[in-house]
């Protein structure tokens, strides 16, 4: 028989300072999976720190008054993980910086049931070469 298990916590706090908004947030995710059968198991734990500042635009869209933030986000790996290289070769990555960029409101729009607020792009980059490019949702936390 297989197990999957798994499980997390975050925070996120946020304070005003001016007419800027400050969010301080951290995440821990666990999580194993364990095959009785051939007596295996393996586990992933990831702990996650960050900074978000929030400055108004002075611009309005759709009666929304617009914003926008810059957050930095610190993943650390505690576990053994391997990302596929080109060539198929594998690299070990144990911490993994996000730097991002968002654009948004306060005021959420409802598009198809989901609640967005912000909308945004992100670089991301740890050892060995490893760089990317996303986009984002606003502040992971």
């Amino acid at each position: 028989m297989k197990y999957i298990l798994g499980g997390g916590a975050r925070s996120l706090i946020s304070f005003r300072w001016g007419k800027f908004v400050f969010g301080i947030g951290n995440s821990l995710i666990l999580a194993r999976d364990k095959n009785s059968a051939k007596h295996e198991s393996n586990g992933f734990s990831m702990l996650e720190a960050g900074l978000d500042i929030r400055h108004p635009l002075g611009l309005s869209l759709l009666d929304r008054e617009l914003d926008v933030g810059i957050f930095m986000v610190a993943s650390r790996f505690f576990n053994r993980v391997d990302f596929l290289e080109d060539g198929g070769e594998t690299e070990r990555v144990n911490l993994i910086y996000t730097a991002g960029l968002t654009i948004g409101s306060e005021n959420t729009v409802s598009i198809w049931k989901f609640n967005i607020d912000r909308v945004g792009i992100d670089y991301r980059w740890g050892r060995a070469g490893f760089r990317g490019i996303g986009f984002n949702l606003g502040f992971p936390f």
